[in-house]
């Protein structure tokens, strides 16, 4: 991602007073690189020529950076040569005020705490210049509130990162973290590294959802992918403590609580809806499970005709207010392009590297579900889903770190009408294969794939991990079969 440079702002852009700057800082880091020409090499990623607040020492960094392009030593003589053959020597003081940089540090030990000292300034400078040129913008007749934000947002990210110190590490460095990194979750004794799903061999299989990952649900219609994302938002903001922001493009948020609600109190979605039906008791359920629901750190958004521009702008805003680390989108198809296209396959694969660019800025993992092509019902067979499924464009699969499937045997009555369901070597009858659900991992970029089963219980629209049998939850009958979504 490019940074716009850390311009110096003019005296209007602060109110005529005098910006932040760390000038004598500024005077180590260039007397440093001169009497340590290979010192230069430890500032160079950190530090660009609009990160020094005095015009001069600009230009001097500048020929710095020449001279290192060249392959040639950086010293008092080579600075002094390229500056005058910039023509700009006498502009930056001269021979004598070269020389007397090399005589402000005593050596160039320290070279990376001026730096700091130097970008802390510059950032501080710029976010005065940011705010400035907002406000300027803002008094334009033409402006548009969401461009703006989007355009502060995006700024503001940039900078939070650069801030960061970012960057190329060697490779002994990135060593000693991750060493470091896989010492403390081995005495944690946790084996998910990212957030966890809270479904055991999901969660073994892809160590948790890991940071800067895209990881696309897809399923046809009423399989259930949407309460498969819930019961992981839920999972992620209950066990585990993490922020969670969850955009509805297809249902209504009270519908969104109504799901929450009937997993956790464990009562009839059905029942739930039509609140005639509620018991007495069942009011307390809600009440506990309204009370717990409601201390979790999770946000839902349910605009309608919401599109890439804003998604991203409001996971940025909610990421700056609060601890966010998973994003989850419901559902790819639904996201409205600018303005009508003839083009689909090109619309959906933009949607799908932007939801990438997402999870990598913000360094979560962003969880889009996915509608699949009628490819599994055309070619037949078992009508198991398969990659080339993923509808609308191939970049879907060419952009996501891993790819889950839900695949439920009980919605194709006809195909096991005559013959038993089967996994893992064995079979189930009708009756059996109700409260089955199959997760096909398809993709995991960085790990294995594989299938394993899942209980689903369909009046709640739950799923959980797989016993030999769900057992039965206490005043409740079963209900007639509802789509999960």
């Amino acid at each position: 991602m490019s940074v716009e440079p850390l311009r110096r702002p003019i005296a209007s852009e602060v109110g005529g007073r005098i910006p932040p700057q760390a000038v004598e800082m500024e005077k180590a880091v260039l007397g440093a690189v001169m009497i340590d020409s290979d010192s230069f090499i430890r500032v160079r990623d950190l530090l660009d020529e609009n990160c020094f607040y005095q015009p001069m020492h600009s230009t001097i960094f500048s020929a710095m950076a020449q001279i290192d392009s060249a392959h040639q030593p950086i010293d008092l003589l080579t600075v002094t040569e390229a500056l005058r053959s910039m023509g700009k020597l006498e502009e930056t003081g001269g021979e004598l005020y070269l020389a007397h940089l090399t005589e402000v540090v005593p050596s160039s030990a320290n070279i990376e705490y001026y730096a700091q000292h130097v970008l802390e300034k510059a950032i501080l400078r710029r976010i005065i210049a940011l705010s400035a040129e907002t406000a300027s913008n803002g008094y334009e007749s033409d402006a548009r509130s969401e461009e703006l934000l989007e355009s502060l947002q995006t700024q503001l990210l940039q900078l939070i990162g650069q801030r960061r110190l970012g960057g190329a590490e060697t490779i002994r460095a990135v060593m000693h973290e991750t060493l470091d990194q896989i010492e403390t979750v081995k005495k944690r004794g946790e084996y998910v590294t990212g957030v966890g799903t809270g479904f055991k061999e999901l969660d073994d299989i892809t160590a948790g959802f890991q940071n800067g990952e895209l990881v696309i649900i897809a399923a046809r219609p009423s399989m259930g992918k949407t309460a498969l994302a819930l019961s992981i938002a839920h999972t992620a903001a209950s066990e585990y403590k993490k922020g969670v922001i969850f955009f509805s493009l297809e249902m209504d948020r009270r519908q969104i609580a109504m799901r929450l609600l009937s997993a956790d109190a464990h009562i009839d979605g059905k029942r739930l809806r039509s609140s005639a039906r509620l018991r007495d008791e069942d009011f307390l359920s809600l009440s506990h499970s309204c009370a717990r629901l409601s201390e979790l750190p999770i946000f839902i958004d349910d605009s309608p005709g919401i599109g890439v521009t804003e998604i991203r702008a409001r996971a940025r805003q909610l990421s700056l207010q609060h601890h966010i680390s998973l994003v989850v989108l419901d559902y790819l198809q639904l996201v409205q392009p600018p303005k009508p296209t003839d083009n689909q396959q090109q619309w959906i694969a933009f949607v799908s590297a932007s939801m990438k660019k997402l999870a990598k800025e913000l360094r979560v993992p962003v969880v889009v579900l996915s509608q699949l092509s009628r490819g599994p019902e055309i070619r037949g067979g078992e009508h198991r889903p398969m990659l080339s499924d993923l509808r609308d464009s191939g970049a879907i699969e060419q952009d996501a770190d891993v790819v889950l499937f839900v695949y439920r045997p009980a919605l194709y009555p006809e195909l096991y009408k005559n013959r038993k369901y089967e996994f893992r070597n064995r079979k189930y009858d009708e009756e059996e294969m109700q409260g089955i659900a199959e997760i096909i991992v398809a993709k995991n970029r960085n790990g294995p794939t594989g299938n394993f089963s899942l209980s689903f219980v369909s009046r709640f629209a739950q799923f959980a991990d797989r016993t030999e049998e769900m057992p039965p939850v206490p005043g409740e009958e079963p209900g007639e079969e509802e789509p999960a979504f």
